[in-house]
This record gives structure tokens, sequence and C-alpha cells, in this order.
């Protein structure tokens, strides 16, 4: 008999238990669709993919190549100095330069107002693989950007 009145009082508590927990999701599974129907619900403005050099994925790299290959044939050596800026530049789908930021400066003002300058004037950028524009519709990229002093 107590062990029939055990078994009872345990279903009872456990009853009692996961009515009180209704609001958080009972497996891993409801959290990540949470997640994912909160990222899926956002405004087209707020989903960006950041690359840098480390990137894992094959298109994420081809592309991150492929904008640092558009600067590195703007770049006219008229720098003012040598040295190497880090900077997080923005691009959208259609390859045009939304904004461009300064992470790391090189210590001299006029070398990294020259690197931004040469940021914005590789514009117009390739346009992302559908891989990346299908999953966001801003790409942010973080590169540094070594430039040297031509010597005549």
């Amino acid at each position: 008999m107590r062990l029939i009145i055990l078994v009872i009082c345990s279903l009872i508590a456990s009853y009692a238990a996961c009515q009180e927990d209704k609001t958080k999701p009972r497996y891993l599974t409801d959290a990540l669709s949470k997640q994912i129907s909160k990222v899926a619900s956002r405004s087209p403005e707020e989903r960006i993919i950041r690359i840098t050099g480390s990137t894992k994925d094959r298109d994420e790299g081809w592309y991150f190549d492929q904008c640092f290959e558009t600067i590195v044939r703007a770049n006219s050596n008229n720098s003012p100095g040598s040295g190497e800026v880090r900077v997080a530049y923005t691009v959208g789908l259609d390859g045009g330069l939304i904004d461009v930021i300064v992470l790391n400066s090189s210590g001299f003002i006029e070398l990294d107002k020259h690197v931004v300058s040469l940021v914005r004037q590789s514009e117009p950028y390739p346009k992302p693989p559908n891989s990346i524009s299908l999953r966001a519709h801003r790409v942010n990229l973080i590169q540094t950007i070594s430039v040297s002093q031509k010597i005549k």
C-alpha cells in the first residue's frame, strides 16, 4: 500500500512540476526552433553575415578574397606612409559599399584616412554568391590592409 501511495505522490509531483515549466522549452529542439523563428522574423537590414580571413566556409572565403583583390587593384601606391590598418566594411547584395570603419589604426591618421578612401574607391565590389545572398542582405568583411609608400 505504501508503494502505491509513493507512486501516486511522485506522479502528482511530476505533473505539478510540468505545469510550472510550461513557459520553458522542454527540449533543445524547441529552444532552437524559437531562436530560428526570431532570426527569420527580423527585418532584412538586420541579417548580416560577418566574414573574416579565418572563415571555414568555401564561398565566404572566395568572396573575402575577391573583395580583397578589388581593393588591391584600386591601390594607386600614393600612400602617405607604410603600415597596416584593420578595417570593417559592409557590402550590400548589389556590391555597393554601405559603411567602412577603422578597427585597428596604424597609428598615423593620414594613413588610416588613405585606407578608408581606398576601400571607398574600390566600389563596386563583386556581388556575393547565392549561398551568401540567400542567408543575408548585407555582408560585413573584416580585413587587414597593408600599404607601403612607393620609393621614388
